[in-house]
């Protein structure tokens, strides 16, 4: 558990954001050019630094950009799993076929390194 989310979902978001290819503007490219896809409005939202370090949080580091991810999953619902963890997710990224992914691959995850 990451932040109250399981290690599995958070694991795996940055393997299914990568077989998306989103239509490619420069604006699109910089907004979904970091670890977990943060729009830059959301990463001012739900950013943390994480993991002892100090400074102020980076877009580009996984130690900050995963617990902040979690942070926004857990903000969303996330934490009550089933239904909920789904609905988060969707909230995360607006497409169900993501959802589907990202919960099909931590399943894998799951089993494979229970």
């Amino acid at each position: 558990m990451i932040n109250g989310e399981p290690a599995t979902v958070l694991g795996v978001a940055p393997q299914a954001f990568r077989s998306w290819t989103p239509p490619v503007t420069a604006r699109r490219r910089q907004a979904h050019s970091v670890p977990m896809q943060f729009m830059p409005s959301t990463w001012q939202a739900w950013r943390i630094d994480a993991f002892g370090q100090t400074g102020p949080p980076d877009i580009m580091n996984s130690l900050d950009a995963v617990p902040s991810s979690a942070r926004t999953l857990r903000a969303d619902g996330a934490a009550h799993g089933g239904a909920s963890l789904s609905a988060a997710i969707f909230d995360y990224k607006h497409a169900s076929w993501y959802v589907h992914e990202v919960l099909g691959l931590a399943s894998e995850y799951a089993r494979e390194y229970p």
